[in-house]
């Protein structure tokens, strides 16, 4: 379920501290203090699942990423230029996994900035990979939003563009401060 526009988000930097934006969103009712997001106290348990599973994705540890994700967890890589997929529970995971080890002989999804809307987690992300036997290098700045199931990850879906990462959960009217 996607976050309704208005609804609390907190907005973390990628370390782990609140970022200096965090307050209450202007364009909300009722919000007192004039900066893009409202900060909610327990947020740090979703975002926290959300980054560890990226530890554990980046650094190949799989068995760590299938211990934070759902049984019957959904990776939606479909906004993908080449290969769009949509991947299926544990054993769908591993597969996405051993794929992208195929291709590429190092990859990484960093966190720029982890940003929670209710159940879901925005992952502004900086991608970047070289290509096996090419050597080809890449480098993009793109999104995947998480949802968290009672303390476990249940699915995640990648976005070529951010804006519309942060659409889906809601907060749209917040895009516009991503600067892109």
């Amino acid at each position: 379920m996607a976050a309704r526009p208005g609804a609390a988000a907190s907005r973390l930097a990628a370390d782990g501290g609140t970022s200096p934006t965090v307050g209450a969103c202007p364009s909300c009712p009722g919000s007192p203090v004039p900066s893009p997001w409202n900060t909610d106290p327990v947020s740090s348990q979703n975002v926290e699942i959300v980054r560890r599973a990226h530890d554990a994705l980046n650094s190949g540890d799989t068995d760590a990423l299938l211990a934070l994700c759902e049984v019957r967890f959904r990776l939606d890589m479909s906004d993908r230029v080449f290969n769009p997929a949509v991947y299926e529970g544990h054993d769908g995971i591993r597969r996405f996994y051993a794929e992208v080890r195929d291709v590429w002989e190092t990859y990484v999804w960093e966190p720029e900035e982890l940003i929670e809307a209710g159940e879901n987690v925005v992952a502004l992300l900086h991608s970047s990979g070289r290509g096996r036997g090419s050597g080809v290098e890449v480098e993009r700045r793109t999104a995947m939003v998480w949802t968290i199931d009672g303390g476990r990850a249940a699915a995640v879906r990648f976005f070529r563009d951010r804006t519309r990462a942060m659409e889906a959960v809601g907060l749209a009217a917040h895009a516009l401060d991503l600067g892109e």
